[in-house]
């Protein structure tokens, strides 16, 4: 393809990428950020004002999910626990 040719091509396709892109502006009065973490987690009692045992066990549930390695698939691609398995319904 000449550089012509590429030339007129894009310019066919050009979109005026302003039109629609509009956004509203995020004024939370709490902001815990992006992911799970032991301090998110803290944040999270803190402004909720929970006793110190909710936390703990929040932090406790939050340590066991992050250290525990789940299975998603078996080597043959399926659900390991449903393999072989019939249900039943009733």
């Amino acid at each position: 393809m000449s550089d012509t040719n590429l030339k007129e091509q894009n310019e066919a396709i050009k979109v005026d990428t302003e039109k629609g892109n509009f956004t509203y502006p995020e004024n939370y009065e709490f902001d815990a950020g992006v992911g799970l973490s032991e301090d998110t987690v803290k944040y999270i009692s803190d402004v909720k004002k929970e006793p110190e045992w909710v936390r703990e066990f929040r932090l406790k549930t939050s340590r066991t999910s992050t250290s525990t390695k789940f299975a998603t698939t078996s080597p043959r691609g399926k659900c390991p626990r449903a393999h072989g398995t019939t249900f039943q319904t009733t």
